[in-house]
């Protein structure tokens, strides 16, 4: 080539690697690509679980067993893998020996037939010990047959009168630290106002399910009170051994005797069911499901949840949510903890799509959901609060209760907060026959102290008074106080958020037929129990709308008698979720995994990402109708969805996705974080 044309070329090719140099400098100052010497990233990193809940329509499968097996290797802790049986619903606990990322379990198990994937994130004490407080030095009782309590007689009472109330009238109640017990009685009448209630009920009759680590019932103030329970733990030790001392702690509150300290319900039986191994830590995921359905099966009217998981939007567990739906089928009152704030030691709040509580959190008409108050009467604001999630406030700080052994301590939590108001609930259960979770519920709001701090940050505004909830006109009703089948709840025009427990009133002897329920596209006959007085609203009903419903019962004699229609109507419920996603083309591609549900056909998406608090993309709003059916919730859907960035994704940085689902007039959005890994 000559010179000249040569050189022409040389100088054309030195000035577009010229012009390229300038180009990624200017992009490098316009933040379009990565920090220097920082590569783009390849994954996103949500959570990450050794554990694993799985949804198998058929079962552990080959395919199942090929899967685990296969994740268990990637998590780099062997091959060892243990499938509990089948929970209810279909699902099984899949435990790994190592931790593996949410998109690497859903993309496995979806892949062997999986319907649902979500990772076990433990449920936690809410408690917090006061340092330093007077206690009585105590061990944990040994387990031992002769300490299982007659599983059929009343409460043995620690007095010569028999029964706590007995004690109360003979004027022999002991209780040498009553005096301690703020929350019950106290001159600046900021407490429960137990002394009042105790003169209508001390909870006789009531079963008391305590969800924990355990139940001591060889304790001076729970001898007797104490039902031989179950072990859900896999610790073998039985429920009646409590190493940890939290269960015992929030069954004394509920049933002390009034030997050292007096229970809310000191008359009432405690069925300790244990979800803990003898540790702190060792929460067993897949027996606390089954605890919370065999409390519903064994004659508990309350179960206590003094526990939850908090500030996570994984957090949220459908199988809890189905056991906690099935309690409400069974008629059963469920109170739960709030929370204990986060790690600054505020509280949260439990409306907020980035800081919710479960199970306290969950839209469920058989649910009580307890925040903290002082001896002060306020607020206390390390815990919990939500104008639509937090219902009432009981005493949380200062609180005498029970260790195993023997002993006796003081704390705070909503842990001990809850147990108050479980107390309460079984008073008003013993009070008035046949009365149903709504109403207990109904009563306990309907009968607060108001406090101001409470005005507009939780449901009712104020903190437990016990003697208040029994004197609440809520009618439960009962078998004589009907001539023929009557309606119960809901009643009728009523709006729900969510799908409700239908109850009804019969007359006595007369029997259950059948339930009918129609509307929205549905017309369902759901065959009950002869003794049946509630059935949970059917999922084949599973659309929101208007529904009406009618109950058949047969008299004494055979013949068959119904009530009229009555009528209800189904807010949408509407569900999302983001939990795994891929990272591609440099940095410049992200590849989502997201879900939603909702009880409306057509239900519409959309999709903000945000990076280091910057938005990067704001999708269309996209018509949905792909849903697949889950058990008893939202018929639900997946789709992968793709979206490009000018900015290059580099390893560390902060994403966060805005899920926006509308359907039926009504918008949910849902917020989740991830880091580029």
């Amino acid at each position: 080539m000559p010179r000249a044309p040569r050189q022409r070329l040389i100088r054309s090719v030195l000035g577009c690697v010229l012009l390229v140099g300038v180009f990624a400098a200017i992009a490098q100052l316009a933040g379009v690509s990565g920090p220097r010497g920082v590569a783009p990233g390849t994954h996103l990193d949500f959570a990450s679980s050794d554990t694993w809940l799985v949804q198998l329509p058929k079962g552990p499968t080959p395919a199942v067993a090929s899967a685990s097996r296969s994740l268990a290797r990637s998590g780099g802790g062997g091959s060892k893998v243990a499938t509990s049986a089948e929970l209810p619903g279909g699902w099984y606990e899949v435990s790994l020996p190592g931790e593996v990322s949410a998109d690497q379990a859903e993309d496995q198990f979806a892949a062997a037939g999986a319907t649902g994937v979500e990772p076990v994130v433990p449920r936690v004490f809410y408690d917090e010990a006061v340092p330093n407080a007077p206690s009585t030095p105590a061990a944990p009782s040994t387990p031992s047959a002769q300490a299982t309590p007659n599983a059929v007689s009343d409460p043995v009472s620690a007095f010569q009168g028999g029964s706590f109330q007995e004690s109360l009238r003979a004027g022999t109640m002991r209780a040498t630290r009553l005096g301690e017990q703020w929350a019950i009685d106290q001159a600046s009448d900021v407490d429960i106002d137990g002394n009042e209630a105790w003169a209508k009920t001390t909870g006789s009759g009531t079963i008391v399910a305590v969800i924990d680590t355990g139940v001591d019932p060889n304790h001076p103030d729970l001898k007797g009170r104490v039902l031989p329970g179950k072990d859900f733990s896999g610790s073998d030790t039985g429920a009646t051994y409590d190493a940890v001392g939290h269960g015992t702690a929030v069954a004394s509150i509920i049933a002390g005797g009034g030997v050292g300290m007096a229970g809310v319900a000191p008359d009432a039986r405690i069925l300790p069911l244990k979800v803990y191994d003898d540790s702190e830590v060792g929460f067993q995921m897949a027996g606390y499901l089954q605890a919370i359905r065999y409390a519903a099966d064994n004659g508990a009217k309350v179960i206590n949840i003094s526990l939850g998981c908090g500030g996570l939007a994984a957090c949220y567990s459908q199988p809890e949510l189905d056991a906690l739906a099935y309690a409400a089928s069974k008629g059963v009152l469920v109170v739960a903890a709030a929370g204990n704030g986060d790690a600054s030691g505020r509280g949260m709040n439990n409306d907020s799509p980035s800081t919710p509580d479960y199970p306290s959190d969950y839209d469920l008409p058989n649910i009580v959901s307890v925040t903290a108050s002082t001896r002060l009467g306020s607020w206390s604001t390390w815990s919990n609060y939500g104008p639509v999630n937090v219902d009432l406030a009981a005493p949380g700080e200062g609180i005498l209760v029970a260790t195993p052994g023997g002993g006796y301590k003081t704390a705070d939590g909503t842990s001990f907060s809850a147990p108050y108001v479980t107390g309460a609930a079984a008073l008003v259960s013993a009070a008035v026959p046949g009365v149903t979770p709504t109403d207990i519920r109904a009563k306990l709001l309907a009968g607060v102290t108001p406090i101001p701090e409470l005005s507009g940050r939780i449901v009712s505004g104020g903190t437990l008074n016990a003697a208040a909830a029994l004197a609440s006109t809520v009618s439960g009703g009962g078998a004589n106080a009907v001539t023929g089948p009557v309606i119960g709840s809901p009643k009728s025009g009523t709006h729900l958020a969510v799908p409700p427990v239908l109850s009804w009133r019969l007359p006595a002897g007369w029997v259950s037929s059948y339930v009918l329920v129609k509307g929205a596209g549905a017309n369902v006959k759901v065959a009950v129990k002869p003794g049946a007085r509630t059935v949970a609203h059917p999922a084949a009903a599973w659309r929101s709308g208007s529904y009406q419903w009618q109950v058949v019962a047969r008299t004494p004699k055979g013949q068959s008698v119904h009530t009229g229609w009555s009528s209800y109507t189904v807010a949408p419920r509407l569900a999302a979720w983001v939990t795994s996603g891929k990272v591609g083309g440099r940095g410049h591609t992200l590849r989502l995994r997201v879900g939603y549900g909702s009880t409306v056909p057509a239900t519409r998406t959309r999709i903000t990402v945000l990076a280091n608090g910057r938005t990067i993309h704001r999708g269309a709003s996209v018509s949905r109708s792909g849903h697949v059916r889950g058990v008893g919730s939202p018929h639900r859907g997946w789709f992968v969805y793709d979206i490009r960035t000018t900015k290059s994704l580099a390893v560390g940085t902060k994403l966060e996705f805005v899920v926006q689902v509308q359907a039926g007039g009504t918008t949910l959005t849902r917020r989740f974080a991830a880091k580029v890994a």
